[in-house]
């Protein structure tokens, strides 16, 4: 199975662009999506990529770690291998 994330722009009922644009998950299975956080939508594609919100949603959907939570696993883990690192060799610059 695989995922896309994008941010889409919103149709108005009659298929016409609204110019308003939501991050949305979709995948390649059957009854895969779009699927969107309706609650709220974003002026541009930008806006909507940098949105915490909508990246929490689209993660939830697509089983994807948020951006947030990867930053977070990333810092864990480079402070893990600094640690492993200073007591490898000692301090730096000493």
């Amino acid at each position: 199975m695989a995922w896309w994330i994008e941010a889409r722009q919103i149709a108005a009922p009659d298929g016409n662009p609204t110019g308003r644009w939501r991050m949305t998950a979709t995948s390649d299975e059957d009854g895969g999506g779009p699927f969107g956080d309706l609650s709220h939508d974003h002026a541009s594609p930008e806006e909507a990529e940098l949105c915490d919100k909508c990246d929490e949603f689209v993660s939830q959907v697509s089983g994807f770690p948020s951006k947030r939570q990867s930053a977070m696993d990333r810092e864990r883990h480079e402070r893990a291998e600094l640690s492993r690192l200073k007591d490898k060799y000692g301090e730096f610059g000493s």
